[in-house]
């Protein structure tokens, strides 16, 4: 087990401030728009069952530089038909095609996706309330 002494000690060095400072880089970022790059793209399947296309995107500007932002496109029954014509709008600006049929096969998806990556792009993070409580969205801007 690690000296907890040792550990906060080093917080405290570092001048962790618990009124401001997130306690761990996972924390939701801002509203905002932020300059970065397209890192990946993944088809995934969280823990609870819920499939979604994943784009990450490596942030490249304060406060949040260097940072890994993961923005979920969701398959749900709702949500997949604008996830879908989301991914390809992104995919077609970026000069990469995708077909009816690619869809078929999330492999096809995530391996003409590649070329996305290294796509410079703007992430706008917005955060909307509904009766489900408060969801962040995110856009991609090229």
């Amino acid at each position: 087990m690690a000296d907890l002494m040792v550990t906060a000690t080093e917080i405290f060095k570092k001048g962790f401030d618990p009124e401001k400072d997130p306690v761990s880089e996972f924390e939701q970022m801002a509203d905002g728009t932020y300059k970065g790059f397209i890192e990946g793209f993944e088809f995934k399947e969280f823990s609870t069952g819920t499939q979604a296309f994943q784009f990450k995107i490596r942030v490249t500007e304060e406060p949040y530089e260097n940072r890994a932002y993961f923005g979920a496109l969701f398959l749900t029954e709702k949500t997949a038909p604008t996830s879908m014509k989301t991914v390809v709008k992104y995919a077609h600006t970026l000069g990469v095609e995708i077909e009816p049929e690619d869809f078929a096969d999330t492999d096809i998806i995530e391996e003409k996706m590649k070329d996305a990556v290294g796509y410079e792009c703007v992430l706008v993070l917005k955060t909307s309330t509904s009766k489900n409580g408060d969801f962040q969205n995110f856009k991609l801007e090229f």
